[in-house]
Parts: C-alpha cells; structure tokens; sequence
C-alpha cells in the first residue's frame, strides 16, 4: 500500500471513528434524558398534590419517553433484545461496521465505501437534527411545567 493510499485510509478510518463517538453521544444523551424523565415522573408522584402539577403533564413525559426510544430505537441503534442480523442495522451499527471494513483491509477505501461514509456523515447529521427537535418540541415545554418543583421532597407526615 502506498503512503498516499495509508493517508487516505487512516484519515477515513478516523472521521469513521468520529462519527462513532457522535452516534454515541447521541445514545448517552436519549438514555440520559429518558433516565432524567423518569425520575421527574416519580417525584411528581411522590409528591402528589403538592408537587403543583397537573396531570397532563406526565402524559407529556410519558409522550416524551415514548418518543425518545423509537427515536433511540429506529434510527441509532437496535432495540433489545439486539438480534443482529435478524434486524436491519441502524446507524451505530452502519458506522461501525463500515470502519471495521476500511480499517481491516489493507488497501486503501473504495468509492462505494467514501460514496457510504459521504452518507452516513448525512445521517449523522440529521439524528443530530432529530434528537435537538424532540427535545425542543417535548422536553422544554416540560421543564417550564416544572421549573417551580422542588428538587428535594420531603415527607411532611413524618416530621421528626
């Protein structure tokens, strides 16, 4: 392999690896804010009536939820169980695998696999695009329901 085709091959392989660590800031953002979700709907429950919210607003969050894991699920990556080839690969999966097979050949990378990073870098992008838009259209309206909710609940009947 030439110096020029190495160069081309490793340059590649790193804007793959690039797009990876996206796909997965992307995931860690969707379970975090799931996980953030559901701990709100549980301190709003836990704090009944006296929490100052109405119950349209965890038919929000249960809105939101859903949203974000079919965002999650169809387009970053497999829904559990991960049954591999039983399923069409989503974008995690497209990303990797591409890198593995331009990372793993020693030879510089085709056209169809620079036609398909070309692409997935498109797609990335646009899941990038997805997830800002369910959060803005679901997640802050949410947080302007709540933003007068303690953050620490206590127990009122069982003063020491």
């Amino acid at each position: 392999m030439s110096e020029q085709d190495f160069k081309m091959k490793t340059e590649t392989t790193l804007a793959l690896r690039d797009q990876l660590s996206q796909t997965h800031r992307l995931i860690n953002r969707t379970d975090e804010t799931i996980k953030q979700l559901t701990e709100l709907k549980q301190r709003i429950q836990a704090a009944g009536s006296d929490a100052g919210v109405d119950k349209s607003t965890q038919e929000q969050i249960d809105v939101a939820i859903k949203k974000l894991r079919e965002y999650e699920d169809e387009i970053l990556r497999r829904p559990p169980p991960n049954m591999g080839y039983r399923q069409r690969p989503r974008l995690k999966e497209e990303i990797s695998d591409l890198a593995d097979a331009v990372d793993g050949a020693t030879a510089r990378p085709t056209q169809p696999q620079m036609n398909r990073l070309s692409e997935l870098s498109q797609e990335t992008e646009t899941a990038t695009k997805q997830l800002n838009q369910v959060i803005e259209e679901n997640i802050v309206p949410i947080n302007e329901k709540v933003k007068n909710l303690p953050q620490v609940i206590t127990d009122k009947s069982n003063k020491l």
